[in-house]
């Protein structure tokens, strides 16, 4: 592959996670028919959150492994799991089995997920890895603009079930164009396998301030933003009763996280990434706040209002996580593939936990919605602001 094409897979390889997670979002309200739920349960969440645990679990054995037999072969395990799992979900006969069957499904996508940011890290550091995972992450957010439309027509055509047959076919697909992967790992980057590595690994992570302190705070963004995939189906079709202009909204906001992924690339070049997070976690607070504002003046805030306010806010989390990751991974490079998957396991096991958690409390409540939003923000600018200066230099 040349560098191009390796951008390109590396953004698919990440696409088969949102693929995953969004094409199924319109399908919602026939799950709750298939399994006898209340329209707008949140219930049918949990087959999110459970997607979000495996892949946060996965990971803790993904990373040490592709760190000892090299990153190709791991991504090969990763896509036969994930594989399986969406034909087990296809099959699932009830919710209980569907979330079971969704956990698997993560595991298999933790494989991917952990190898592709090995890979961009064995290429990649600092700043330089920042411009190109913002790259990755505006290709990458074409799966949300797109995913929610073609789960949409699926619907039309045939059930809800055809749509994780396609994420397994897409799995395939992956596969087959990774014979053309080169691997990255080199030689003397190569870790024995064992707990005492992933022990070793976890504390440097937890004693590296820098690594430490983006990770807490990316927990904290992810679960706002998993907080905003579970209900955002919700606040559209039941607070504002437009369920058919789900997969538009849905897909305008994905618009905007690409724009402002590919701005990211551009401010961190000029700035670099101390001062690009400490501007960026600004912005985060005070896009949250506005959204408070408008749900506490307005009993229901004009339906344009809301969303531009809530795509402004769900934008900022894009544009400073590829940072924050960057950050967190300049003092790594030695156990890519075991620090980025520590990292990673914390960010989404936790994240999907504060949102199954939040979800359960506002329902579909906007203000409570808008606040819990605020509060994540609030806490994770927080933590950005001070995490980065001097522990990059330090480090």
């Amino acid at each position: 592959m040349g560098q191009r094409e390796l951008l390109i897979f590396v953004s698919a390889a990440i696409g088969l996670m949102a693929l995953a997670i969004d094409a199924m979002l319109p399908a919602f309200d026939e799950m709750r028919e298939t399994f006898d739920l209340e329209p707008g349960s949140t219930q049918i969440g949990h087959t999110l959150t459970a997607f979000f645990a495996g892949i946060a679990i996965a990971q803790l054995a993904w990373g040490p492994l592709t760190d000892r037999y090299g990153r190709r072969p791991i991504l090969y395990a990763g896509l036969v799991v994930y594989v399986v799992g969406a034909v087990a979900s296809a099959l699932a006969p009830s919710l209980g089995t569907l979330i079971i069957t969704r956990l698997v499904w993560g595991i298999g996508a933790g494989g991917p997920r952990v190898v592709v940011t090995a890979i961009v890290r064995d290429i990649y550091v600092g700043e330089e890895m920042a411009r190109v995972m913002s790259r990755v992450m505006a290709v990458f957010i074409l799966v949300p603009i797109v995913a929610p439309s073609l789960g949409a027509i699926i619907m039309l055509v045939t059930g809800w079930r055809a749509i994780f047959w396609l994420c397994a076919l897409a799995g395939v697909g992956l596969a087959l164009w990774a014979i053309r992967l080169p691997e990255t790992l080199s030689d003397h980057n190569q870790r024995p396998l064992g707990l005492s590595e992933l022990s070793t690994a976890g504390r440097r992570v937890v004693r590296t301030r820098v690594t430490f302190r983006t990770t807490m705070a990316s927990i904290v963004i992810q679960g706002a933003m998993t907080l905003y995939l579970t209900t955002s189906e919700v606040i559209v079709g039941e607070v504002y009763d437009r369920d058919s202009w789900f997969p538009f909204v849905f897909g305008a906001i994905a618009v905007c996280l690409a724009l402002t992924s590919l701005a990211n690339g551009r401010l961190v070049t000029r700035l670099g990434l101390s001062l690009s997070i400490g501007l960026q976690s600004r912005m985060m607070a005070s896009a949250s706040a506005v959204l408070v504002a408008i749900t506490v003046v307005f009993e229901l805030p004009n339906f344009y209002l809301f969303h531009a306010a809530l795509a402004l806010t769900v934008s900022s989390y894009m544009m400073i996580s590829p940072n924050l990751n960057a950050a967190g991974m300049v003092p790594m490079g030695d156990m890519a593939g075991t620090a980025s998957s520590l990292i990673s396991a914390a960010r989404l096991g936790f994240g999907a936990l504060i949102a199954a958690l939040m979800t359960g409390v506002i329902g579909d409540s906007l203000s409570g919605f808008a606040i819990a939003t605020a509060a994540f923000a609030t806490a994770a600018a927080v933590i950005a602001a001070v995490s980065v200066p001097a522990d990059l230099v330090e480090s």
